[in-house]
């Protein structure tokens, strides 16, 4: 594909774009004096705006003006002086000490430690240090630095027109440039991320925390306090989830209690985890069987037990609490009174004639991973394989339910650069688009899957939908899963995407091998038709979710097979 050529100005012409639709859509959350400071923004000049947008993009605060060279007609500095003016950037002597000697050269922090009678030798860490100790001195700096203030209030304007965590607008210039294609669709306007200013606050401050790194010594404190704030804050409605201070508090809380009970030992966290899941979270799985093992180690499996059989649950994440369940009640003399896990399949012993070396397997085309090793041992014998696990799912899916996913939904697509709606993964999904997804399912059921897809890859091939991978999967691979498999199911497996999206596809077999009629001998014996396999190296062990799908699988009447891989030395 041939990239277009991007006007000079592209980031003054974003940031307006973003700026303007931003405060359609939340501007009512913005305080008095951030209207005030877009206000001083908007009557800047063209060139002084430019300016602006340029400084914005760079990330590394304050900004060199030696290295610095927009393409603008009006002079930098006079374009630096109005920017000034209405109090958009700062200048040397307002930007603090350390931030400035951060942007030097080593050959200019040691001129600066010669004029200030200290030694110019050590490291840039250690010149800085040592420079910052002895405080700026009373003459001009020698380096010209500008550093942009109310940085925060503008990649939150990016954040909301962009609608991610980073206010990233590189999906804005792939766009321009024509490499990034974006599904076209009806932006819809609704009630917004967030109910009120104190919401919104509570996203940025828990994004905030969320990205630092947690120190052995406050794992503790930093997991009592993200317990606080989920007590205080009531878990938000499915579409608002994806960008709110509870989705953020939760992911501190369970990494840093993690963190705690490798530091501290389980008692110390038991209290965590019981506090945890009496609170509302999204998935509060992961807490229940993180208690359950800590009491078991803690020296109170009866207790473990009680915990995984009052919270028992339907799909692979309640196979991973009976089966901890389990193993506590044996180490307690108990008897277990929950579900019983179906059996594992047999596996079967597949010999390729490849050695293993450092975990990776030595074909003829070089060291592949086990998966591909494998697929390329079954071309040998006729039969096509791909490796499909989550994406493939992932990227039938997408095509699928592209109706759905798109559909004009109030709120729901508030942003031209989504992958996917707000909603996507939740109970919510199903429910706003009831009438799209029964026509979508119906179709499956009467066979119609491979001209859905048909349809969805003319129109929308190449754009960017969440989880759809182009490159890996093409139209006929797409439409042949689709005739070979049962209609049932398919419809099972995205009636699973349709509820869980990403989540739903954790655990699913590695292989699709197709049907064929003819085939060599390969050791083994292979289904003649469509089939699924999970691939398992010498060490490697099967996973609850792994375990759910294949024996789902097969209870649905779709061979799904566990194949054991042994090097040509056995």
């Amino acid at each position: 594909m041939e990239a277009a050529l991007l006007p000079p100005d592209y980031p003054l012409l974003h940031a307006r774009c973003s700026y303007v639709r931003a405060q359609v859509m939340e501007g009512h959350l913005l305080t008095a004096g951030e209207q005030q400071v877009l206000k001083y923004w908007d009557r800047l000049s063209d060139d002084a705006a430019h300016v602006h947008s340029r400084l914005l993009t760079r990330k590394r605060q304050p900004v060199r003006i030696d290295g610095f060279h927009p393409p603008v007609k009006t002079p930098l500095s006079e374009c630096i002086r109005e920017l000034q003016g209405v109090g958009l950037i700062d200048q040397n002597s307002m930007i603090p000490w350390k931030s400035r000697l951060s942007t030097w050269k080593v050959p200019e922090l040691r001129e600066a430690c010669k004029r200030q009678s200290l030694s110019p030798k050590g490291r840039k860490s250690e010149l800085i240090e040592e420079l910052e100790k002895q405080g700026p001195p009373q003459t001009p700096d020698a380096v010209p630095l500008v550093q942009v203030r109310h940085l925060n209030l503008f990649r939150r304007l990016n954040r909301t027109y962009l609608h991610n965590h980073d206010g990233d607008s590189s999906r804005l210039v792939l766009s321009d440039l024509g490499l990034y294609r974006n599904v076209d669709y009806s932006m819809t306007e609704g009630s917004g991320r967030f109910r009120n200013r104190k919401e919104l606050r509570r996203y940025e401050i828990a994004l905030h925390d969320s990205l630092q790194p947690i120190a052995q010594a406050d794992c503790l404190d930093v997991a009592y306090k993200a317990l606080k704030q989920l007590r205080d804050q009531d878990r938000p409605v499915d579409y608002r989830w994806r960008f709110s201070g509870h989705r953020f508090h939760e992911r501190t809380l369970l990494r840093a209690t993690l963190q705690a009970e490798k530091t501290c030992g389980p008692h110390a966290v038991i209290e965590i985890y019981q506090n945890a899941i009496r609170l509302p979270l999204h998935d509060p799985t992961h807490f229940i069987h993180r208690l359950a093992l800590c009491l078991g180690r803690a020296g109170r499996p009866e207790n473990g037990v009680e915990i995984c059989q009052n919270h028992e649950t339907k799909g692979p994440t309640g196979y991973r609490l009976t089966r901890t369940g389990r193993r506590l009640a044996r180490k307690a003399n108990f008897v277990w009174s929950g579900s019983v896990l179906p059996p594992k399949p047999k596996p079967v012993a597949l010999k390729i004639p490849y050695p293993r070396k450092a975990a990776k397997w030595h074909t003829e085309n070089g060291p592949q991973t086990i998966e591909k090793a494998v697929i390329q041992h079954l071309s040998k014998h006729k039969r096509i394989a791909f490796h499909a696990e989550n994406s493939f799912w992932t990227t039938l899916f997408g095509l699928l339910f592209s109706d759905a996913i798109f559909a004009p939904i109030p709120g729901m697509l508030p942003s031209p650069y989504l992958r996917a709606p707000l909603d996507l993964g939740s109970p919510g999904f199903r429910r706003r688009r009831t009438p799209i997804v029964e026509r979508i399912f119906n179709q499956i059921r009467k066979g119609g899957a491979p001209a859905l897809v048909r349809t969805a890859h003319q129109k929308l091939e190449g754009r960017h939908i969440k989880g759809v991978v182009w490159s890996r999967f093409p139209e006929s691979l797409l439409r042949a899963v689709c005739e070979q498999i049962q209609e049932e199911t398919l419809a099972f497996i995205m009636n699973q995407m349709v509820d869980q999206w990403h989540d739903a596809g954790r655990g699913m077999p590695d292989l699709v091998v197709l049907g064929c009629e003819e085939q060599t001998d390969i050791g083994i014996e292979l289904p003649g038709h469509l089939f699924l396999a999970e691939i398992k190296g010498p060490t490697d062990r099967l996973r609850d979710e792994q375990h759910w799908w294949l024996s789902t699988l097969n209870q649905m009447g779709t061979t799904a097979q566990l194949w054991h891989i042994q090097d040509r030395s056995g």
